[in-house]
């Protein structure tokens, strides 16, 4: 019951009158039951004007978080950080706000490695069929030519792994050239001059 600016509060023991004013107004959160990609959930969804709220999203396989933005009743967007591990936190102001998370697929990159140089970057998504790009070359070197063989580590028809990037470096087999490139002498066996 309430009197005046006071409220009265019984249990087993008896009634006493509490002011009014110490109850905490509670507030509520507002968070989808269901988002795409992912699931979002909150620690308090009645908390108490000023209370530190803490928002938790658990991205699918292949995805991350693309933005998280509560909004006042009032229709403006409170300021949420960031704490890098996956939850977020913002002070919860008066009256009920609103949790929308929007989730993406992750982007990750394939490097294509030619003598320790970047040959060429290739990007997919989480199960997507990586493919290898054209063959390279290397230039012959005296009398010793080269023909690429493969891409250490690749194998056809292979997807894109989860939350890490690939790097493949071209492999070359070794020949040999009658004429040495920078002398243009015929060369023997052990690529010498005749």
């Amino acid at each position: 019951t309430t009197e005046g600016s006071k409220e009265r509060l019984c249990t087993n023991d008896g009634c006493e009158a509490k002011d009014t004013d110490s109850i905490p107004m509670l507030n509520e959160v507002e968070v989808p039951e269901e988002i795409v990609g992912g699931d979002v959930s909150v620690d308090n969804p009645t908390p108490a004007t000023g209370d530190d709220v803490t928002i938790t999203v658990t991205p699918d396989t292949g995805k991350e978080v693309d933005e998280v933005i509560v909004t006042g009743k009032d229709g403006k967007e409170i300021p949420v950080t960031d704490n890098g591990d996956g939850t977020y936190t913002y002070e919860q102001p008066d009256g009920d706000v609103t949790v929308e998370v929007i989730i993406k697929d992750t982007i990750y990159t394939v490097t294509w490695i030619v003598d320790g140089t970047t040959y060429k970057t290739t990007q997919y998504k989480y199960g997507e069929t990586i493919t290898a790009p054209t063959d390279p070359t290397k230039a012959q070197s005296g009398c010793t030519t080269y023909t690429f063989d493969k891409w250490n580590g690749f194998t056809s028809g292979m997807t894109m792994p989860d939350n890490e990037s690939l790097a493949f470096t071209a492999v070359f087999t070794e020949g040999e050239s009658h004429i040495d490139e920078n002398t243009d002498h015929i060369c023997d066996r052990n690529c010498g001059k005749t």
